[in-house]
């Protein structure tokens, strides 16, 4: 998810293993920890055109190393 309020709000939901990218982009070392700690990757950026452009973006460069889904926020 991008932000911290998103990370609270989807950990309350019940789903308890989860990042904030802290923006809408990834970093190398973001994305070494990620593909090191799991085995897949879902992607809940934001619905508005910075957020789908940066979910794109993130997934191009996470699938040859993880497989990657994108959650679909309306915006």
């Amino acid at each position: 998810v991008e932000g911290f309020l998103d990370c609270m709000k989807v950990h309350q939901a019940g789903h308890h293993c989860l990042v904030a990218l802290i923006g809408s982009t990834l970093s190398s070392h973001q994305a070494a920890l990620l593909t090191h700690s799991f085995n897949s990757v879902v992607l809940m950026l934001d619905g508005d055109e910075t957020g789908r452009t940066a979910a794109a973006s993130i997934a191009a460069y996470l699938r040859p190393l993880v497989p990657v889904e994108r959650v679909l926020v309306p915006n």
